[in-house]
């Protein structure tokens, strides 16, 4: 009876979102799960988990080769976030910190999560604002909103799946992934730039020799050159930079799914915790239409991974 109703849930993306919204979701179950680094760890030590979810991870560690060369477009992007990080540093130099939880609550934190032992500069700090929302830099900044601890019935192990999902974006460095993301892109549109207006310059020295000289003609190419420059800036900016993808962001929740099952307390506890975020929990996947996944979206992804996880179990109840 349990492997049918776990069935039936497997089936309920299909029928609800369509059959292309299933196949986007275990196209991202099956590249972005860390289950695959950590399901073997024998030491159940918390810092064990972040250091075999890191090792494994394959676009983490293409970007630790890349940066290794000191060069390219990956160390482009690196300087960019060092440079973005000095107002950033400004802007943390007037938050207001609430001194009470950080102290001994604070440490305990780090004892469950491991963290102490997995990240030398990572820091958490609670900052007095009554939004509820959480966030993590490149550095390894990590900032809890205060609003956040006044939800109702918010406790120790939802703030533990919050830090773990921030820990992710930090671990990963999705930051500097994106930014990667921009300047290959960035490089590529001057390229293109680059042609189209030599394009144009090629086939106006042509027209010149051949007796057609109009100066109208290199006026239009000098503002086909800037309007050239002008879409690349809007592109690169506009699209790609500082917001983390559909991918980076379900990668960040598998990231504290898991967390949450290693340490014995569930990934289905860090659900509960994006519903009491989002508690309306509105039942819409769209994957295909949006850049950007909802806190809907992410708590139906996790519900399938859930069901799909207890009926690998259930099939195989002797691994």
């Amino acid at each position: 009876m349990k492997r049918f109703i776990f069935i039936l849930f497997l089936l309920f993306p299909i029928i609800c979102f369509g059959k292309d919204n299933y196949k986007n979701i275990e196209r991202l179950i099956n590249n972005y799960d860390v289950l695959k680094y950590v399901k073997d760890i024998k030491d159940r030590d918390p810092s064990s988990f972040w250091f075999a979810a890191s090792y494994g991870d394959v676009q983490y560690n293409k970007m630790k080769r890349a940066l290794s060369k000191k060069s390219g477009s990956i160390f482009t992007a690196k300087n960019n976030i060092d440079e973005a990080m000095f107002s950033m540093l400004m802007m943390r130099s007037r938050l207001t910190h609430d001194s009470s939880l950080e102290g001994e609550f604070r440490n305990s934190i780090y004892e469950i999560m491991g963290v102490n032992k997995a990240f030398s500069n990572l820091s958490l700090n609670f900052i007095v604002n009554d939004e509820q929302n959480a966030s993590a830099s490149p550095d390894g900044y990590i900032m809890i909103y205060t609003g956040l601890l006044k939800l109702p019935n918010f406790d120790i192990y939802d703030l533990v799946g919050i830090l773990a999902h921030e820990i992710a974006h930090y671990m990963f460095q999705h930051t500097l992934s994106i930014e990667w993301k921009a300047v290959k892109r960035h490089n590529k549109n001057v390229t293109i730039a680059s042609i189209l207006s030599g394009i144009e310059v090629g086939a106006a020295a042509y027209a010149a020799a051949n007796g057609v000289n109009n100066q109208d003609t290199w006026n239009n190419i000098a503002r086909n050159a800037a309007l050239y420059n002008d879409y690349i800036y809007m592109d690169d900016h506009g699209n790609y930079r500082y917001r983390y993808t559909r991918e980076l962001e379900m990668q960040a929740d598998f990231v504290a799914y898991r967390f949450m099952e290693f340490i014995g307390i569930g990934g289905e506890r860090y659900i509960q915790t994006l519903m009491k975020l989002d508690p309306e929990n509105r039942d819409s996947i769209t994957i295909d239409s949006d850049d950007h996944f909802s806190i809907s979206d992410r708590i139906n992804i996790l519900l399938y991974l859930t069901a799909k996880s207890k009926l690998e179990n259930i099939e195989s109840p002797g691994q």
